[in-house]
């Protein structure tokens, strides 16, 4: 049977150190106790909570304490002054854990809770009563309590949805442009997906007139891409023949879409970058996919 002195003993580092909040509650004859330390938002971790409401079935008059902002205690006193603070704390109901929940505690009300679960369905949304905390990660793919099961189903359909669009959009695509009428102030392009095949690129160039006689330079004005960051490192003079290369990897999947995104500046560097195409017109062998990096 632990006494209160000796319970005070273990813990009167933290009660003078004032950082973490104290509680302590009796089991029988015997005196308990276990720190606890707020979230940076000044609000309880969601398992300290869960603990504390287990400590008060066990001993209702339990109370959790700190020496910077509880009265009784300091940072001076001796272990016999600490000792009787806490007593004093206890014997007239100061500072109790239903008190300390209420004050750090950021759930909602019921009927907010409610009231937002509503709305939600209303809008076809999936509702979770978990609040959100800066930098926390949320994992989808565990099911914490937080959602009804009707809710779990349907963000997962909702998240199956929006992974079949992003695969139905194009990985790359640009817009080619005839830089000699770009010049002249005529522009004619066409928007181009990669990867493609020679002969659409041929039937692309013959509509925008590049033939290779009075036409035989382009250049890109503009790429898209459904991969964050891609587009930032290619350039406007990026060969066909290596925008399909890259196409094509993306296309094949050789990477999760994570991967692709920490790849993607070394793999966008790959590119070369030729000024002209008088010397390399495209033609049915290179512009097709490739089965290993462009040379240089």
């Amino acid at each position: 049977m632990a006494s209160l002195r000796d319970t005070v003993k273990d813990y009167q580092d933290e009660l003078r150190d004032g950082i973490a909040w104290v509680a302590f509650w009796k089991q029988g004859r015997s005196w308990n106790a276990e720190y606890f330390h707020l979230d940076m938002d000044d609000t309880l971790y969601p398992e300290d909570r869960s603990r504390l409401e287990e400590i008060k079935s066990i001993d209702p008059a339990a109370v959790i304490l700190n020496g910077y902002y509880c009265g009784h205690l300091g940072e001076d006193m001796s272990l016999d002054e600490l000792t009787a603070g806490v007593r004093y704390h206890y014997e007239n109901s100061m500072n109790d854990i239903d008190g300390f929940i209420g004050a750090h505690d950021d759930r909602l009300p019921p009927e907010v809770i409610e009231e937002a679960r509503a709305a939600a369905h209303e809008a076809g949304l999936p509702f979770s009563e978990k609040p959100y905390r800066d930098g926390e990660d949320f994992n989808p793919y565990v099911f914490d309590g937080s959602m009804s099961i009707e809710d779990f189903e349907l963000m997962h359909r909702m998240i199956e949805k929006e992974r079949s669009e992003q695969m139905a959009e194009p990985i790359l695509s640009g817009y080619l442009s005839n830089l000699g009428k770009y010049t002249e102030g005529r522009p004619a392009g066409e928007w181009v997906t990669f990867p493609t095949t020679a002969e659409h690129l041929k039937e692309v160039f013959d509509r925008i007139g590049i033939d290779f006689k009075h036409y035989e330079e382009w250049h890109f004005t503009e790429f898209q891409s459904t991969i964050p960051g891609l587009t930032e490192h290619l350039s406007e003079y990026s060969h066909p023949d290596e925008l399909n290369y890259l196409g094509k990897l993306l296309e094949m999947r050789s990477f999760t879409r994570q991967g692709i995104r920490r790849n993607v500046p070394s793999a966008a560097r790959s590119l070369r970058q030729p000024l002209t195409v008088s010397n390399t017109a495209p033609s049915a062998g290179n512009v097709s996919p490739a089965d290993k990096p462009p040379s240089a």
